[in-house]
C-alpha cells in the first residue's frame, strides 16, 4: 500500500512538472513576438511557464531557448556554443577559479540586448550553474536561464 501511494505520488509530480504547451494554446502575440525576433524559425516545443512562454527550437543545429512574455516581448534567451567559443576573460575566470569542477554544458545567454556566457558545472559531488560577464566577471544578474 505505501509503494502505490508513493507511486502515485510521484507520477503526480512528473506530470506536473511538465509544463508543454500546444501551439494552438500559445497566445497570438507570444508567437509574432518570436517571429519578430526569429522569423524563419520551426518551433519544436512551446512551454508555459508562470505568466510566459518558452520556446525552444534549432538554428543551423544549434538548439535555442527563448523565453517571451505574455505580450510577446523577448524577455532573454539561450543557445549552446562550445566551451571553446567562451571569451577568453571567461575562460580565464574559469580556469582559475572553477577549475575542480568539469564543465558539462556551456551557452550565450542574451538578456536585455547584451550578452553573457553560462557554464553549468557538474561532477559526482557538485552541481552548479553560474553566469559571467563577457570580461570574465561572476554576474548574479541575469539568473541562469536553464
Amino acid at each position: 500500500m505505501l509503494k502505490a501511494k508513493f507511486l502515485i505520488i510521484l507520477s503526480v509530480l512528473f506530470v506536473s512538472c511538465d509544463n508543454e504547451t500546444a501551439p494552438e494554446n500559445v497566445p497570438e502575440a507570444v508567437k509574432s513576438g518570436l517571429q519578430a525576433q526569429f522569423p524563419d524559425v520551426r518551433v519544436l516545443e512551446w512551454e508555459a511557464l508562470n505568466q510566459n512562454y518558452a520556446a525552444e527550437f534549432n538554428i543551423d543545429n544549434i538548439p535555442y531557448e527563448v523565453l517571451v512574455s505574455r505580450e510577446g516581448k523577448i524577455l532573454k534567451y539561450k543557445y549552446d556554443i562550445l566551451e571553446s567559443e567562451l571569451p577568453e576573460a571567461v575562460r580565464a575566470t574559469i580556469r582559475r577559479e572553477y577549475s575542480e569542477v568539469p564543465i558539462a554544458d556551456t551557452e550565450v545567454l542574451v538578456y536585455e540586448g547584451k550578452k553573457y556566457y553560462q557554464a553549468h558545472f557538474d561532477d559526482e559531488l557538485r552541481d552548479y550553474w553560474l553566469v559571467f560577464s563577457e570580461d570574465g566577471q561572476r554576474v548574479d544578474q541575469p539568473d541562469y536561464m536553464r
